[in-house]
């Protein structure tokens, strides 16, 4: 099977891809195919101040919608509530505290599993669709804000 090429550029690009990162065309949309290669010159000059915001885009496709960016902030902002009544309640039940953080973070990760699949679906669909790249993004994005918390927990204990 042929790997599949920007019809702007011709470089190559993954299926998933919403962007080209060599000439910033937005994929799938209704195409004018251009040359197969650009003009030396042209090449080097092309997109350069976009090339970080496309490599952005190819990892968090999420983030070029904005019913994802406004859906998933509303979840964000539930999750948060949610992490904050399981801090308060673990000084009460200890119980409700697991039940209620859980909660929380089954939330947050549904909200990053849609930024980072770049579609609104339910959080084992986008993570079933995730290469190592966004494996290793989502992960870090799980353990940083975990590892704050039990730091600032920590830091806070009688």
């Amino acid at each position: 099977m042929q790997e599949p090429t920007c019809p702007f550029c011709g470089a190559k690009r993954k299926p998933r891809d919403r962007f080209c990162v060599q000439c910033g065309s937005r994929l799938g949309a209704p195409a004018t195919p251009g040359p197969k290669q650009p003009p030396e010159q042209e090449e080097g000059q092309r997109f350069t101040a976009l090339r970080p915001l496309l490599y952005v885009l190819e990892y968090f496709p999420g983030l070029a919608s904005p019913k994802i960016i406004l859906l998933s902030a509303i979840v964000f902002a539930i999750a948060l509530g949610t992490a904050a009544s399981a801090i308060l309640a673990l000084f009460g039940a200890l119980l409700a505290a697991f039940v209620i953080g859980g909660f929380a973070l089954v939330l947050y990760w549904t909200a990053l599993g849609w930024i980072l699949s770049g579609e609104v679906v339910m959080p084992w669909e986008a993570l079933a669709e995730f290469d190592g790249v966004r494996w290793v993004i989502f992960a870090t994005l799980t353990l940083l804000p975990l590892t704050l918390l039990f730091a600032w927990l920590k830091a806070h204990a009688h």
